[in-house]
């Protein structure tokens, strides 16, 4: 990476939605020429394509659940296709592992770590804390297309799952079984005006897309 791919970098961290052209002008050089750096700069994996859903403008609830594990790896693998993940992190100190999840309630955020947290085989002991708010806005990416599994990503059956029956969790939405309104079940979802977050995404020959 070189500075006129740092200056790239720095431009569209600051302004996404800057055409090529505008970020030719700022760098100096052609259009075309940005469009190639872009395209290297995401093989190398330092521009990142995804689009995410802004968590607060939904209205989910977010957890820090901290960890100690006897098995840091295999907690984070179970974790790591779950849906309302967020992500992990394997840390120094008291606990060792520290993971973030996301729901649309408080409700089936506490039965996801009473459930499959604490009850993890490698897990010895949890701390829960509820993320009150942010420095910066939280995003996560979501599936929206209609699940076909009956078997949740952490290997659990959620219509067997007591939380599930009494009513107090949603369902997993990788499964048949979830019952809340953001994940797309039955060929609908619901989701409010402003939801999307796009970030480095749809890279033509005229604009970039965030």
């Amino acid at each position: 990476m070189d500075e006129r791919d740092a200056k790239i970098i720095s431009i569209l961290s600051k302004d996404p939605e800057a055409t090529q052209q505008a970020v030719a002008n700022y760098v100096g050089i052609t259009q075309p020429a940005v469009h190639m750096r872009i395209r290297r700069l995401k093989k190398m994996g330092l521009l990142q394509p995804k689009f995410e859903l802004n968590l607060k403008k939904l209205g989910f609830q977010a957890a820090k659940v901290d960890i100690v594990a006897k098995n840091t790896r295999d907690v984070l693998r179970t974790f790591e296709n779950c849906p309302y993940f967020l992500d992990g992190f394997v840390t120094t100190g008291a606990c060792n592992v520290s993971l973030l999840f996301a729901a649309e309630d408080q409700s089936s955020l506490r039965c996801l770590v009473e459930r499959h947290v604490s009850r993890h085989p490698a897990v010895e002991s949890t701390h829960e804390d509820s993320l009150v708010s942010s420095a910066k806005e939280l995003t996560m990416p979501v599936d929206l297309d209609g699940a076909t599994k009956k078997i949740a990503p952490c290997g659990i059956i959620c219509r067997q799952c007591p939380h599930y029956k009494s009513g107090d969790c949603l369902g997993c939405p990788a499964t048949i079984y979830y019952r809340g309104k953001v994940w797309k079940t039955n060929g609908a979802s619901r989701l409010g005006e402003g939801t999307i977050v796009e970030l480095d995404q749809m890279v033509d020959h005229d604009r970039i897309w965030v």
